[in-house]
C-alpha cells in the first residue's frame, strides 16, 4: 500500500528545519536594517558635504563677486595660490573631509593637484559666473557626485554633463545612494535625483 503523510522522522527534520529558519529571520532583518541605516548614513553625510561645499562657493562669491574658475592657477609645480576651485573654497570650510563623498571606497588626499582631492565635481559652466548672471538658480546644478579616483578628480574636478560610463554602469556616482546623487543647485539646495530624471533636463548644467 502506497504511503501517504509525513514518518516521524520526516516530521523531526521539517521542524528541525523551520526552527532553524525561525531563528535565522531575526538575524537577518537586523543585518538588512543595519545595512540599510549605513546607507541612510553615508546618504546624509554626502546631502550636508554638498550643502557645506556650496555655501563655501556663495561665500567665495560674496568676496569676489564670481564663482572661482576652474583653473586658478596656470602653473603646476610649485604653484603659489590656489591650483583649482575647490581648494580655493577651502578656507570656507572646516575641514578637507566636506569633499569626500562617505559611500566613495577611494581615500581621499589633501594635494590639491593629485586625484582624489575632491569626490564632487563643478558644472564647467559656471566657473567664473556672477550670481547675477544665473538664469535659474532653483534648477541650475553647481555640484554633483563624483568619483574621486578618477584620475582629473583633484581641486579643478568639473564636468559639464554625466558621463556616458556612468549612466551605463549600475555601480557609478550618478548611482552611487540607492540608485541616484546628490546634487547641489545654484540657490543652495541639494537634492538627491537619478540620472533619468537629469538628462531630459539639460538647463540643470547650462546657466540659460
Amino acid at each position: 500500500m502506497k504511503r501517504c503523510g509525513f514518518s516521524r522522522w520526516e516530521l523531526l527534520a521539517l521542524g528541525a528545519v523551520l526552527c532553524v529558519g525561525g531563528a535565522l529571520l531575526p538575524v537577518l532583518a537586523q543585518t538588512i536594517d543595519a545595512e540599510r541605516a549605513q546607507q541612510n548614513r553615508r546618504a546624509s553625510l554626502c546631502m550636508n558635504n554638498l550643502k557645506q561645499v556650496a555655501l563655501g562657493l556663495h561665500q567665495y562669491m560674496a568676496d569676489y563677486d564670481e564663482m572661482p574658475r576652474v583653473t586658478l592657477n596656470s602653473q603646476a609645480v610649485p604653484y603659489s595660490k590656489c591650483y583649482g576651485w575647490a581648494d580655493a573654497t577651502v578656507p570656507y570650510l572646516r575641514t578637507l573631509d566636506y569633499f569626500q563623498c562617505p559611500a566613495e571606497s577611494r581615500k581621499g588626499q589633501d594635494n590639491p593637484m593629485k586625484p582624489g582631492f575632491t569626490d564632487y565635481w563643478l558644472n564647467t559652466n559656471m566657473s567664473g559666473v556672477s550670481f547675477t548672471d544665473i538664469k535659474a538658480p532653483t534648477r541650475l546644478i553647481i555640484l554633483g557626485d563624483g568619483d574621486g579616483g578618477a584620475s582629473n578628480s583633484n581641486a579643478r574636478y568639473n564636468l559639464n554633463k554625466l558621463p556616458r560610463s556612468w549612466i551605463a554602469q549600475p555601480n557609478s556616482p550618478a548611482r552611487r545612494h540607492s540608485g541616484e546623487a546628490f546634487y547641489a543647485f545654484a540657490d543652495g539646495h541639494v537634492k538627491r535625483c537619478s540620472y533619468q530624471v537629469l538628462l531630459p533636463h539639460r538647463p540643470t548644467l547650462e546657466n540659460k
